[in-house]
């Protein structure tokens, strides 16, 4: 009768949900790490982001936007002032601005509290169903243990009535009958345990559904969350292009003076050309992760890695290149290499696009 009775899944299911809070929660701490710390400075706002983006942001909202701004030639009539003045302007100074550091803020502040708001109602609804389902557990262990003493009470007094038979003892009759009442009781004891351990298994289904639903709630809040860093990414990214597109309009319409060569030697310069690169922030520009960080797989596998010399939009191409992007070659035909980005667009670039870094 014992073995027909199946609850022992629960109890063995009540260790795998306390691994499902631990690993959620382990998960919602990473992601707030990615964001407490940040300051105003681009270099490491990026950097964070970047890293971000690229362990949670899903794959397909990940792929490379090319700027449509280009910027003008250097006129030839800027004033050398504003030359003198081009490093700091073309450096992360030029973030330093109110609106840059309010979506700075907006970062550290909005999307920090709502992670400690969605961790802290997780784990208050997760331990309200733990309480639930350990109530359960330990009605479930009371009854367990009621059925059991009679079933041992059963097979005791049917030993009893084997081991009379066997002596012949005299009184037989009497632990015959023993044995029929203890078997009576074991009987109403299985159907009683078998009804309560239904009337159970219908309340422990409806905890277990209780707790996909909140993880399905969590993994909601969660996609929210996503969609909100990218938002942000997206006001950053617009911010900074506009920026610099405003910068170099200034340079363009500046009063006729003197000289400019102040201007067009600092313009060649590798920091000012880094930093004036029209990047949106996606973990696809590449200016703050080394090759090796990026593609650790593909230079592991001898994959060259290339570095774009220009920005490149193919008809019909899904592959995009911004000025200094990294990527990964697969493979070359005739005058062509198929490049994959960190993103894992995948497309045909011009050899003279690119130049190979490693």
């Amino acid at each position: 009768m014992q073995e027909k009775i199946c609850y022992k899944k629960y109890p063995e299911l009540f260790g795998l949900l306390v691994d499902t809070q631990t690993q959620a929660v382990s998960q919602y701490t990473r992601i707030k790490q990615y964001f407490s710390g940040l300051t105003g400075n681009i270099d490491e706002l990026v950097g964070a982001i970047q890293k971000f983006s690229y362990e949670y942001l899903p794959k397909s909202d990940k792929r490379a936007i090319s700027p449509k701004f280009t910027p003008p030639k250097h006129d030839t009539s800027v004033q050398s002032e504003l030359g003198k003045a081009f490093p700091d302007l073309a450096s992360s100074k030029l973030m330093q601005e109110e609106a840059f550091n309010t979506i700075c803020d907006t970062i550290k502040t909005d999307i920090v509290t709502k992670l400690d708001k969605d961790c802290k109602d997780y784990q208050m609804k997760f331990n309200e169903l733990v309480v639930l389902y350990q109530q359960n557990l330990n009605s479930l262990q009371g009854e367990v243990k009621k059925y059991e003493t009679l079933h041992a009470d059963y097979v005791k007094a049917g030993k009893a009535v084997q081991d009379a038979i066997k002596s012949n003892s005299k009184n037989v009759n009497s632990l015959k009958s023993n044995f029929k009442k203890a078997k009576a009781a074991a009987l109403d004891g299985h159907q009683k345990f078998t009804m309560f351990c239904g009337n159970l298994s219908v309340q422990m289904e409806k905890i277990l559904s209780n707790f996909e639903d909140l993880e399905q709630w969590r993994c909601n809040n969660m996609q929210i969350l996503l969609r909100t860093v990218s938002d942000s990414l997206f006001r950053i990214s617009t911010a900074f292009v506009e920026g610099k597109s405003y910068f170099f309009n200034d340079i363009h319409h500046a009063p006729i003076e003197n000289d400019t060569d102040e201007v067009k030697l600092n313009a060649q310069l590798p920091e000012t050309s880094d930093n004036f690169q029209l990047i949106k922030v996606n973990p696809a520009i590449c200016h703050f992760l080394t090759p090796e960080q990026l593609f650790a797989q593909e230079i592991a596998k001898k994959h060259p890695i290339y570095k774009a010399k220009r920005n490149f939009a193919g008809m019909n191409e899904f592959l995009r290149v911004i000025e200094g992007e990294y990527v990964v070659g697969l493979s070359e035909a005739g005058g062509s290499i198929k490049c994959q980005n960190v993103n894992e667009s995948i497309g045909f670039l011009p050899k003279d696009v690119l130049e190979r870094v490693k």
